[in-house]
């Protein structure tokens, strides 16, 4: 069965960037919270620097 899972994470800035990247929400479908932030990872894995996951929270 499927759940619904809100996601909080940050996209990894250059580390000589000096920008404060701010906390980004999305919310996904899936079986448990392992499939929900592995789902978030492949999503956004194109972006520069990777991110980083801050929180799985199931609604």
């Amino acid at each position: 069965m499927s759940k619904r899972f809100q996601i909080k994470f940050r996209i990894k800035s250059d580390p000589k960037s000096t920008s404060r990247n701010g906390v980004n929400t999305t919310m996904v479908t899936a079986s448990n919270m392992c499939d929900a932030r592995n789902q978030v990872k492949a999503r956004y894995a194109n972006s520069l620097h990777g991110i980083e996951v801050i929180s799985v929270v199931e609604k």
